[in-house]
């Protein structure tokens, strides 16, 4: 009986929008959206042409626990770096314990930028195994990304599942999904950020994000995303080469998720 309650819970946050993401970091706190100028690693992992400086490495490694839920927890690890016109990124994630359900992500990138417009292609896996010899299942999926960046304003859309890819050899494939990524920069101590996700047979989902500067490289940040209405924030801590993130998004059935990270940005 103790598989019940962390599945069910686990397929209600599923169901919309995810698709094979690694859904972690700041963006937990910031309703979904992410940096388009300023990424995190898990940011590039969803965003692979975001604004990564050239020749800048970023790594990123965290813990979350959803709903004060231990069935709940999900490590994982993200590292990406731009070189000229190219930018890569990798990343994995394990969400839950094996001698109940858990389910391990396997995402990377490669993105080319030219001048003000950025393309990129995008691979995911997924593997779900379910305690007590009840078996595993696994699944591919490929996406496609975009970008344009006009003066203080950068557009992202990115598309997952463009393979139709299924857990189940007879079951139903994991829809096709678009995610409309925005951030406009008000000034140089702020900017705003949008997302909004479409998925076939689900409501249209809208996300709102601000990012702060309050003093240097220190930032505060808060969200809020629809169906259902969810509120976040959070603050990200820098000292020289390193950054401690840490996020926060009430969910008004489920409670409370929490989001720890440690990062670092550098030239190797």
């Amino acid at each position: 009986m103790k598989i019940i309650r962390p599945l069910v819970i686990f397929l209600l946050l599923s169901a919309p929008l995810l698709g094979y993401e690694i859904d972690a970091g700041r963006s937990l706190g910031m309703g979904g959206t992410i940096m388009l100028t300023a990424p995190s690693a898990t940011d590039l992992l969803l965003d692979p042409v975001a604004l990564n400086p050239d020749r800048q490495a970023l790594i990123e490694s965290g813990y979350q626990r959803r709903y004060d839920l231990p069935e709940l927890e999900k490590g994982y690890f993200a590292a990406g770096y731009r070189r000229g016109s190219f930018s890569f990124a990798l990343g994995a994630s394990q969400f839950g314990k094996d001698d109940y359900y858990s389910e391990k992500i396997l995402r990377t990138s490669i993105g080319y930028y030219y001048r003000f417009i950025g393309f990129a292609i995008v691979g995911s896996g997924k593997s779900t195994k379910f305690g007590n010899n009840y078996g595993s299942f696994s699944a591919n999926s490929i996406g496609l990304a975009g970008a344009l960046n006009y003066k203080e304003y950068h557009l992202a859309i990115v598309a997952d599942n463009l393979n139709d890819p299924k857990l189940v050899k007879n079951g139903k494939t994991d829809p096709f999904n678009v995610k409309v990524l925005t951030e406009v920069k008000g000034s140089k101590s702020f900017s705003v950020t949008g997302k909004m996700g479409i998925e076939k047979n689900q409501k249209l989902s809208l996300s709102l994000g601000q990012y702060i500067f309050v003093s240097g490289k220190n930032v505060i940040y808060w969200g809020l995303s629809g169906n259902p209405l969810t509120y976040g924030g959070g603050l990200e801590l820098s000292y020289s080469k390193f950054v401690i993130n840490y996020s926060v998004n009430y969910h008004p059935a489920l409670g409370i998720s929490h989001t720890i990270s440690l990062g670092a940005a550098f030239r190797p």
